[in-house]
């Protein structure tokens, strides 16, 4: 039986890397960075990417911390990669990592894009899909909740710190408010997770090992 492999989509892997949390995330889901995969795009859209406020250093080293990450090699079914990527609401990217977990029993996924989760879970045509790949997706809500877990909010807050100002989750979840009661971060997180479910479906996610 072959081991289990993560793979991670490229606003997941950008958010941890550029706040050095990447190899800490892995191993809090069980993993090492050796049983990884990734796309291979995202230094080269960090390069370009004129959303990103970071130095040309920044870059850099947030492009070294991702190159950690072995690119993944294996090409998905062209037909069911097409029926995805003719989806508005998936990008190519999200195809390509979506149609590889339907093949491949032994993956799992780590993403943040919400709008392709909705519509791998509710749209009709992509039942088999659905089927093929609930239970093997796992949510930024959720690695956020094994971090805070095991390093606490204090110090998964202050890594988040040069990332937070562009993702609303981090904004909320990690707010000065929510800070000074450490409690409320954690509850934050949870009804955000409790909130994507209730779109999703209960079987949606992984639940862990």
């Amino acid at each position: 039986m072959s081991a289990p492999r993560l793979l991670i989509d490229n606003d997941i892997l950008l958010l941890l890397a550029g706040a050095h949390l990447l190899e800490r995330a892995v191993a809090v889901l069980g993993f090492n960075l050796s049983d990884t995969g990734q796309l291979g795009t995202l230094q080269y859209m960090i390069q370009r990417s004129k959303r990103l406020h970071f130095s040309d250093e920044r870059k850099a080293d947030i492009t070294q911390g991702c190159q950690r990450v072995p690119a993944l090699q294996a090409t998905p079914n062209v037909d069911l990669l097409q029926q995805l990527i003719d989806v508005v609401d998936i990008d190519d990217g999200e195809a390509i990592l979506y149609a590889l977990l339907a093949e491949t029993p032994f993956y799992l996924l780590t993403t943040n894009d919400k709008r392709a989760m909705r519509a791998i879970a509710t749209a009709t045509p992509f039942q088999a899909v659905r089927k093929s790949v609930s239970g093997r997706i796992i949510c930024l809500e959720t690695v956020l909740l094994r971090l805070v877990e095991q390093d606490g909010v204090a110090a998964v807050a202050q890594a988040l710190v040069p990332v937070t100002p562009d993702n609303t989750l981090l904004r909320v979840c990690f707010s000065p408010g929510n800070l000074a009661n450490p409690q409320e971060c954690t509850h934050a997180l949870h009804r955000y997770l409790q909130a994507l479910t209730d779109q999703v479906g209960a079987d949606f996610f992984w639940k862990g090992s």
